[in-house]
């Protein structure tokens, strides 16, 4: 019988054979993408937390990844605004910080899951992708 169960690390997911009755353990390693939603490039200043700006790199309905001079904590929420092309209107959306790493000497790269986002302003980031 095949087993699937989540592990804590990176891009990895642990999948147990048990074979009951000679009691012996399989393990099989699989790259997964973890992204389930489509992503598309995008280049907007972002504001966060209203103490600092950023710009975009892409961006998905669950979340946007983002480029600052300042490296983002883990597990830290950010109040985001932001357009989405060609129109002005501003997108707000509360997220949390889900990775962060060092994107060149100066710029880092963090991952952004939108926890909560109204539903017009899903429609703006729905409406890039059409």
């Amino acid at each position: 019988m095949l087993y699937k169960v989540f592990s804590i690390q990176k891009n990895r997911v642990d999948y147990f054979f048990f074979d009951f009755s000679q009691v012996i353990i399989y393990n099989i390693y699989m790259d997964t993408e973890k992204r389930q939603l489509p992503r598309l490039p995008l280049d907007v200043e972002v504001n966060y937390s209203s103490r600092a700006i950023a710009r975009s790199k892409d961006i998905s309905e669950g979340g946007i990844c983002l480029i600052s001079e300042e490296e983002l904590q883990t597990e830290d929420y950010l109040t985001l605004v932001f357009h989405i092309p060609p129109s002005d209107e501003k997108v707000e959306a509360y997220g949390k910080v889900m990775w962060s790493k060092k994107a060149s000497e100066h710029l880092f790269e963090s991952g952004i899951n939108f926890w909560d986002i109204d539903e017009t302003d899903l429609e703006k980031i729905r409406s890039y992708f059409a």
